[in-house]
């Protein structure tokens, strides 16, 4: 039995097909424009894919590791952007293709663009890793972490994002085949000039590093700067506002404070007090010997107070004067002035019923009557 011929249509249906294929469109065939599709297409399947896949592995391993470096591996690759892997997609694909030199151009500086965004976004995630990792591992005995640590997060964020984008601006620059020797020159050059027009601002990042590694203060200091006291609430790159004690923002570039005398009371583990006291020049010897002991009596008698020494200093010209010097076994100041108050309720008190006086400015008015003329004779 012999099979009936195949249709005419039938028989030249691959030539057919072979023939639309090689038709020109836009400079390409028809089958270099379905290649470049296809592949734009695996390669954004494939990738998703082996995203999907092997997220859901890492996710697995990170939830029985106690290492946080598999939990940021798998944040990067969920931080991925669509729009990365679709021109580098495109990029891949067009190279099947022959584009006019400009837009084969374009398509390959937006790959490369792309890939270069996608690393410098992906890079906060390391970067805000590292800065817990340095936070968990230079805590204080208390468990807090080091402030200085958590005062520069600021500075170590932006200096680490300014280096790896410089970083990246390179390298992308190197993959358009640009020449970055002589750029690295001129911007050698440039930066020259550039460092002597913002000086002031070169001058308080530098000041920033300085304060980070010196450690004048920390945040959360209590510091008096000139004739102002605040605690500090931020150290940047620029300037440290410093919230003053009557709830203002004081804000002073870097620069300044390090010129500037800094007094930190913070790091003060007690406080030294000196008082002088005045009585009336009258009062009698007895009597200036039991000022002195009622002194030493009042300051022993506070819980938070340390005697350093009580002294009749000096004879001024309106009192007498008793110096005393005692320590505040605490930095708080509220402690500090709870202490003095109660010294000097104290004080007051043994002098009423000692029947001692507290001196006060005085002056001395003679009034002297001058002897009359004699009268003349004549």
């Amino acid at each position: 039995m012999t099979t009936p011929p195949a249709p005419q249509a039938v028989q030249n249906l691959p030539a057919a097909l072979s023939d639309a294929l090689s038709r020109d469109f836009a400079g390409n065939s028809l089958r270099a424009w379905i290649v470049a599709l296809a592949t734009v297409v695996v390669i954004h399947a494939a990738f998703w894919i082996a995203r999907r896949v092997l997220k859901s592995r890492l996710e697995r391993i990170a939830a029985s590791t106690s290492t946080r470096w598999d939990d940021v591996l798998v944040a990067v690759l969920a931080d991925i952007r669509f729009w990365c892997i679709a021109l580098l997609a495109i990029d891949v694909g067009s190279q099947s293709l022959v584009l006019p030199g400009s837009i084969a151009k374009a398509i390959r500086i937006a790959a490369v663009v792309a890939v270069s965004l996608q690393l410098l976004l992906s890079s906060r995630l390391v970067i805000e890793e590292t800065i817990r990792h340095l936070l968990s591992r230079s805590k204080q005995p208390d468990g807090t972490p080091d402030p200085s640590i958590a005062s520069a997060t600021t500075i170590i964020r932006f200096i680490a994002t300014l280096l790896i984008g410089s970083v990246l601006v390179l390298l992308a620059l190197a993959n358009l085949n640009v020449e970055i020797t002589p750029l690295i020159t001129g911007l050698g050059i440039g930066g020259i000039a550039i460092a002597l027009a913002a000086q002031s601002v070169l001058g308080d990042l530098f000041a920033s590093l300085s304060i980070l590694f010196d450690k004048p203060f920390l945040v959360g200091h209590a510091i008096t700067i000139a004739d102002k006291t605040g605690i500090v609430e931020q150290i940047g790159i620029k300037s440290t506002r410093v919230r003053s004690l009557s709830g203002e923002i004081m804000v002073y570039r870097n620069t300044d404070l390090l010129s500037s005398r800094i007094h930190n009371f913070s790091t003060m583990k007690e406080r030294r007090v000196l008082t002088v006291v005045g009585i009336i020049c009258e009062t009698p010897t007895d009597k200036v010997l039991r000022m002195v002991e009622i002194i030493k009596d009042a300051v022993r008698a506070q819980p938070n107070t340390r005697l350093d020494r009580c002294h009749f200093r000096s004879i001024g010209a309106y009192s007498l004067d008793i110096e005393y010097v005692y320590f505040v076994l605490s930095p708080d100041f509220a402690i500090h002035m709870d202490a003095q108050q109660a010294i000097n309720l104290r004080i007051l008190d043994e002098m009423r019923r000692e029947g001692i006086e507290l001196a006060y400015p005085t002056a001395l008015e003679i009034q002297r009557q001058e002897p009359r003329p004699a009268p003349a004779t004549r």
